[in-house]
Order: C-alpha cells, then structure tokens, then sequence
C-alpha cells in the first residue's frame, strides 16, 4: 500500500507561466527541463548522501538489533536461560508497575532474520530504536535483539546493503522521461534501475496545459515530503531570479559586456 504525498505547487505552477512568457521557449520543452531538474535536486537530497554513508547507516542500523556471536557461546545462553527466546530482566516504571525486558531470541541458522528485521522497522525502513536507554526518560524501553552466528550476521549486512540506492533510483525514470541521461547517475544508484517503482508521464505536449506526472513508489518514498518540498522550493526560486534578471535586461547588458571585453582582449 502506497502512501501520496500532497504538496501545494500553485507557486510553481504561477512561476513556469510567467518563466515561459519571459523566455518565449516552448512550454513544453521548459515543463520537460524543469520537471528534470526537479528530479535530478530531488535525487540528490534522497537519503543517503553517499554509497559509503548508506553502507553505515545499514551496519549501524543492524547492530541495533542483531548480534554476532560463537556457536559455543549461543549454546549456552539457551542452556543458562532454557529457552532460544528469553527474558533478561524485571524493571520497574515510575508508576510502579513492571515491565520485562526482551534480550534475544538466539537463531542458529538466521532463517527467520529478514522477517524480523522487517518487523523492526519504521515507515522509512530505518530500525526501530526501542532498544536504546532513554536517559530523559531515565529507564529501559523493550530491548528486541536476535542472536546469531558471526557469519550469519555478516552475510544479511551484506544482503541489506546491496539495497542502498533503491530509494534514490526511484527519480531516474522522471530524469530519463524529461529528457536527462541515465548515465549521468551514479552507478551505485543505477544498479537497481530495473526494479525502480517509480514512473514520469508527459501530459497535453504542446499544448498551454502540459504537464509532468512524476511518481517515486519506492520503499520510503511516503516519507520524502520534505525533499519534495525543498526541490520544488530550489527551482521555483530559480526561474523567478531568471526572469527577473531578463525583466531587468540582463540579457542584454551581458551581450554589452562581453562585447567591449572582446575588444578589450583584442588590442592586447
């Protein structure tokens, strides 16, 4: 189930008109450029940064809720406990009631790893921090851990991170469909192309009314409202400090320049 992000584009919409009318260009060859443009801004504000920044953030994420560990030591931990899913300890609230706190569940072979990573998510794929001690709070929260061995650990790190770049690769068909090239894109982000779920639609070409549908269904798209809103913020400020600069003569007063500097260079 997909989620839509809805955004008040009237600004913009007012901004292209006049962009238009300023630069005399075909309307559809500016939707085209600025809609690439959008995309282009768009995928560089999708998190994360960088490939490396990405490969962290899944390491980091996992550590939280995944530990590493000697078959030998595993065995005895179900051995001291009784049970592969144990309790550590009692505590206590500030009202007086208890709560427990969950340390692990010990997997020998990680089959069931990926659903309970999946089960340990947010809305924007990141883990969960249920774990971690909320020093404001100033008491435990449920710490959910899986314990497995080293390699096993390693092995789904390395699974997960081949995922980084999904959610950014969901603006290369809005960049390729206005007009971009998709080997302008990173290849670390170009990789999952082919299972990108996202789609660009060019409507009413040639027409006053055209426009440019474009849709990201990757997983965390639902939560990329911000960099929607700051993409469309960087271009609409951009076409309104261009037409300015061509209401105000920029154009000309730049061809006057360039002309007594070439003259300029000439006499050297």
């Amino acid at each position: 189930m997909s989620a839509t992000i809805k955004i008040d584009t009237t600004d913009l919409n007012l901004a292209l008109r006049d962009y238009i009318r300023a630069t005399g260009q075909d309307s559809t060859a500016v939707v085209k450029k600025q809609s690439r443009l959008f995309a282009q801004q768009a995928m560089k504000r999708t998190p994360p940064k960088s490939y490396a920044q990405g490969r962290r953030a899944v390491a980091k994420d996992l550590d939280r809720i995944i530990d590493g560990a000697e078959r030998g030591f595993m065995q005895r931990i179900i051995d001291w406990h009784g049970s592969a899913d144990f309790v550590k300890q009692e505590f206590k609230r500030k009202d007086g009631s208890n709560f427990l706190v969950e340390w692990g569940h010990v997997r020998f072979d990680g089959s069931d790893l990926e659903e309970f990573h999946n089960a340990n998510r947010d809305k924007r794929g990141r883990v969960l921090r249920a774990g971690d001690f909320t020093r404001n709070i100033g008491r435990w929260k449920a710490n959910n851990k899986m314990i497995v061995p080293e390699n096993v650990k390693r092995r789904y790190v390395r699974k997960v991170q081949k995922r980084v770049g999904r959610l950014k690769a969901g603006w290369i068909r809005p960049i390729t469909r206005a007009g971009g090239n998709k080997m302008s894109v990173p290849a670390w982000i170009r990789q999952h192309n082919e299972g990108a779920r996202s789609n660009a639609v060019l409507q009413g070409s040639g027409t006053a009314k055209v426009q440019m549908i474009m849709s990201n269904f990757a997983s965390g798209a639902s939560q990329l409202g911000n960099v929607v809103k700051s993409a469309l913020r960087i271009r609409l400020s951009a076409m309104v400090r261009e037409v300015r600069l061509i209401q105000s003569g920029y154009n000309r007063d730049f061809a006057r320049n360039m002309r007594i500097r070439n003259r300029a260079l000439r006499r050297r």
